[in-house]
């Protein structure tokens, strides 16, 4: 089950991952009164959708004052994304998700996985994050780092230094980004997540690590134990033979065709 930007972030906040306080927009009809809770511009506008390539896509943007704010928001809620993570039919926005903009030294990449060979969750650190990551797993899958964790004992200090070094840090960024890590892990383990990923992780002029996205995915087995995260679930994008199917507790996949 997949949960958007917004609520994975709140998920977050609470294993005391550092994120960006935001104004989430529901509606084209809530635009103007969203609006007057945004106290100081600019922000990025992002659209709240099951699918990545958002920004490639024209639906993360920069708007430096509430009328341009109000007119990106009009253009992103509502629009249809395609690309080759939506499939040909795309995904319609619903809502959007206004957020502060930061100034930033540089990205990384974070994302915590199960790994079935191994029956281990995994963490994948790039040093190079945002739009770069997909090019990379092509290009030079080699600066893509994989470190699998024993539940048995967790993260440990030696998997914080492998990722500080990995992503060029100072030994100063040691504790906080032992923070981070140990709470991507925990958000993890206790929510029965299948993944989280953070892309891009930014350190900012302070020196400090912020997720500036967030995805999270979970095991639909878990809904027993994870009712209050399975109310998270957004079924307004859904079709009429999604709905249908979830109805009556039956997979379903969408194919191309016409059979």
């Amino acid at each position: 089950m997949h949960i958007h930007e917004y609520q994975a972030k709140k998920i977050l906040k609470k294993y005391n991952v550092r994120v960006q306080d935001g104004v989430l927009v529901s509606s084209k009809k809530s635009i103007k009164s969203s609006l007057e809770k945004i106290k100081s511009f600019p922000v990025f506008i992002k659209a709240q959708v099951h699918a990545g390539g958002r920004k490639k896509s024209g639906a993360v943007q920069r708007a430096v004052s509430h009328k341009d704010a109000e007119q990106k928001l009009s253009e992103i809620i509502g629009m249809k994304i395609v690309n080759n993570q939506t499939g040909p039919e795309g995904k319609t926005v619903m809502k959007a998700y206004v957020e502060s903009a930061i100034d930033i030294k540089s990205e990384f990449y974070i994302s915590l996985v199960i790994n079935r060979s191994l029956a281990k969750p995994m963490f994948i650190i790039s040093k190079s994050g945002g739009t770069e990551i997909e090019a990379l797993a092509k290009t030079d899958p080699d600066k893509i780092i994989k470190i699998p964790i024993d539940i048995c004992i967790g993260v440990q200090d030696f998997h914080i230094r492998k990722i500080l070094y990995v992503l060029g840090l100072s030994e100063s960024n040691f504790d906080e980004l032992k923070n981070l890590i140990n709470g991507i892990y925990n958000a993890f383990m206790e929510n029965d997540a299948d993944q989280i990923e953070i892309n891009p992780v930014a350190l900012d002029n302070e020196n400090k690590l912020i997720a500036l996205d967030a995805k999270m995915n979970f095991d639909e087995n878990a809904y027993y134990r994870q009712q209050n995260i399975f109310k998270l679930k957004d079924r307004s994008g859904y079709s009429k033979s999604e709905k249908l199917a979830e109805k009556y507790n039956l997979s379903f996949i969408k194919m191309d065709g016409s059979i």
